[in-house]
């Protein structure tokens, strides 16, 4: 699947909650659910206070962002 130009330039990538590239679905969850997350700032609010930093689309969607290069180990 392909990345937005903001997600290349930022490294990150949205894979599935099990590594694995996110289907059509997904996609689609996380792009309607994205108006609430922005429009009512719960995304950030659940975001900040959630262990794996995920925005209610994220975790209706069962999907994480994750660093694509310039991870040290």
């Amino acid at each position: 699947m392909g990345q937005t130009i903001g997600k290349r330039f930022l490294d990150i990538k949205v894979v599935s909650e099990r590594f694995q590239y996110i289907s059509m679905g997904q996609a689609l969850g996380r792009f309607f659910m994205g108006f609430i997350d922005y429009m009512f700032l719960l995304g950030i609010i659940i975001a900040a206070t959630n262990k794996r930093k995920q925005r209610i689309g994220d975790i209706l969607a069962k999907t994480i962002v994750v660093q694509t290069k310039g991870v040290s180990s």
